[in-house]
């Protein structure tokens, strides 16, 4: 495997890029918060946590304590899906490459907006 990142040249061009890599990091460390965060205040949480509440109808979405890090784990999915897709249209289309590794980057921002949104909800 290492033998063929070294000989293809568009991919050792594709993570020497300067933006690739600040998203690919960037991604990384919010995802990595994300878990801390969740490993660290889901200790207090009950049985059930509340997921959604709404002004309307109040609560309207409850679920198991665990269920929560869903939410990082799929980050972490979109994280390697988004950059291998990035790596293979890198070399045809730098534009797709570069949209689909910063929306990997919007997407785990959103996704500790959302982490702290459900950990504020239920304190």
């Amino acid at each position: 495997m290492l033998g063929s990142f070294q000989e293809n040249p568009s991919l050792q061009a594709y993570w020497s890029n300067r933006l690739i890599k600040f998203n690919l990091l960037f991604s990384l460390l919010v995802n990595i918060l994300v878990w801390l965060i969740l490993v660290r205040l889901i200790r207090n949480f009950s049985e059930s946590i509340i997921f959604h509440y709404n002004i309307y109808f109040g609560v309207d979405l409850l679920g198991n304590w665990y269920e929560i890090f869903w939410l990082p784990a799929s980050g972490l999915f979109i994280i390697f899906l988004n950059f291998i897709l990035a790596s293979l249209f890198s070399e045809k289309e730098k534009i797709i490459s570069y949209f689909l590794v910063s929306a990997s980057s919007l997407v785990q921002v959103l996704i500790f907006l959302a982490s702290l949104t459900v950990i504020f909800i239920n304190l």
